[in-house]
């Protein structure tokens, strides 16, 4: 009995040196995280990406988009044209898989909801003055950090996706290590010589099944994650945050069934002291069903909670983003009745360029943009576009001022032929422009940026065409700007088009552009000039000048 007695005691100081060690190893990682987060607030985010995380992020929005309209959602081609990867990934700092997901559907789907687009900037506007409650919910939510490949929105918008078995063989070789240990405690000293035996069949059959049940597990670990992360998070919210701290104490009130014990025990840490025993015991082995009937009973409920949690994670890097960026403004958002012009954009900006050259414009009609090659009309283009964007989702635009309808967007620029498909660039082009007037009877007005219309095919069908499509797109319910280097264009859509351009100069053999943009349709022509910059022979350069000029005098090729 003496020696129990000892060997307890000695167990029990183990475990209080541990304890101590383990508390104040805690401290120092709680203290280096809070001076992380304060480092990178306001800071443009350095984040590697790997080339499938893109496409993990994009797994909420994917899995949301099967139930929205064409309209309701940023679509593919209109987000690779605007490379908005890129301006997402300039967004994105925050601290959770939830949290990223949700940005990322957020700036898929803009608002129409002009109270909602206003409530939305409320939020963010709170969160990145009150410091104090934004840290303590960044530490919260960094505590349970990203898990990209852990697809929990798969698992809560779909059905069917786990093999579940029987748990009782398990239960049983659970409790042959607990008898050990027991016996060995009332005085059978040698069934402690069978406790490898079982840690070793434990082990593995824990590894085989986990094998097996990897995938499932995670995404149960992490939600119940996102759960623990909520509750924490709901304790500490107020002030504009009341009504998601309300909801949040709803769902999880409703999921309070879940037994917290048990689900709690797939939740997996760094801490060997806790993940080993857990492996000994076959403690997620025997939770992972229970567990997981329980979470399916309950899917719209957590869906609510990943939401909420996402949606707070979103709004503080929203607010971070504002901190990082030259300047900003809150756009004023309209419907179009109410607005008497389409748009105003004071010194807007590009977000992706390192020294942004900013313009501004006052659209109160369909704009056509000239200039030469290289001089800005596409960066003037996808800077428009991307602030509209912004405008109606983190309510954020780079300007000094911005107004705008709310609209629907839609863009054609970056097109490629299609081998796959066996397209050409033309047929690409075509089916590309035809989705937008496809989009005309939409409630809302539609903002279409287009560059280079009708480029892969011959000069007079394409004037001929293109001038068709954009006057009937001044027709309808669209709000369109477009760059072409037809300058013909300007004149036959003189009527209904607003004309702009960039423009160049030349000092000796360079040619510079100042990307500023001005009103009118260009005047100046630079492609034969550099070939003469570049060394082609002065015949070369000298016939292409006469004989752009002899057309220009008297619109005939001879």
């Amino acid at each position: 009995m003496q020696n129990v007695l000892w060997y307890m005691s000695l167990f029990l100081a183990a475990v209080v040196i541990i304890a101590v060690i383990k508390f104040i190893s805690k401290r120092n990682k709680r203290k280096k995280m809070e001076n992380e987060i304060r480092k990178k607030w306001g800071m443009v985010p350095n984040v590697k990406y790997r080339e499938q995380d893109m496409t993990l992020i994009s797994g909420y929005f994917g899995n949301r988009k099967q139930a929205l309209d064409k309209g309701e959602y940023i679509d593919d081609i209109t987000w690779n044209d605007l490379d908005m990867d890129g301006v997402y990934k300039i967004i994105n700092s925050t601290c959770t898989s939830a949290g990223e997901e949700c940005l990322y559907s957020m700036l898929r789907e803009p608002s129409f909801d002009e109270d909602g687009i206003y409530e939305r900037d409320g939020m963010i506007t709170a969160l990145g003055k009150n410091e104090k409650l934004r840290i303590r919910l960044q530490m919260i939510m960094s505590e349970l950090g990203k898990k990209r490949d852990s697809h929990v929105p798969d698992y809560l918008f779909n059905d069917g996706l786990v093999d579940l078995k029987g748990s009782a063989g398990y239960i049983i070789l659970a409790l042959m290590p607990a008898l050990a240990i027991l016996l060995f405690f009332m005085g059978y000293m040698e069934f402690i010589l069978m406790l490898p035996i079982f840690m070793i069949i434990n082990m593995t059959v824990c590894y085989s099944r986990k094998k097996v049940i990897e995938k499932d597990l995670e995404m149960l670990s992490y939600l119940v994650g996102i759960i623990r992360c909520a509750r924490k998070m709901s304790k500490i919210m107020d002030g504009k945050l009341g009504q998601y701290k309300k909801d949040l104490d709803k769902y999880l009130k409703k999921v309070g069934s879940l037994d917290r014990k048990s689900v709690n025990l797939l939740y997996i840490t760094n801490d060997p002291l806790v993940e080993y025993p857990k492996v000994m015991f076959l403690v997620e082995i025997i939770s992972f069903e229970k567990s997981f009937n329980m979470v399916s009973k309950f899917k719209s409920e957590l869906l609510e909670i990943y939401k909420i949690v996402g949606l707070i994670d979103s709004y503080i890097s929203a607010a971070s983003f504002r901190r990082s960026v030259l300047y900003y403004c809150v756009p004023m958002i309209r419907k179009k009745e109410k607005l008497s012009c389409g748009i105003t954009a004071v010194d807007a900006y590009h977000p992706l360029l390192k020294k942004p050259v900013a313009n501004t414009i006052h659209m109160d009609k369909p704009v056509l943009l000239t200039g030469s090659n290289a001089s800005g009309k596409s960066t003037f283009l996808k800077t428009m576009a991307i602030n509209a964007l912004l405008a109606q989702t983190v309510v954020t635009c780079l300007a000094r001022e911005y107004k705008s309808a709310l609209f629907i967007l839609y863009s054609s620029m970056a097109l490629k032929d299609s081998i796959k498909d066996g397209e050409s660039y033309y047929i690409t082009e075509i089916k590309s422009l035809k989705r937008i007037l496809d989009m005309t009877d939409n409630e809302l007005p539609i903002l279409c940026i287009i560059d280079e219309v009708l480029r892969g095919t011959n000069t007079i069908e394409r004037i001929a065409a293109s001038s068709e499509i954009l006057n009937r797109m001044a027709d309808e319910r669209l709000v369109c700007m477009a760059a072409t280097h037809d300058l013909e264009l300007s004149s036959i859509l003189g009527a209904k088009y607003a004309n702009y351009h960039f423009q160049e100069s030349f000092k000796g053999d360079d040619i510079v552009f100042d990307y500023k943009l001005y009103e009118g349709k260009s005047n100046t022509r630079n492609a034969i000039k550099l070939l003469d910059i570049m060394g082609y022979p002065d015949f070369v350069v000298k016939s292409a000048t006469n004989r752009a000029q002899k057309f220009m005098d008297t619109g005939l090729w001879k």
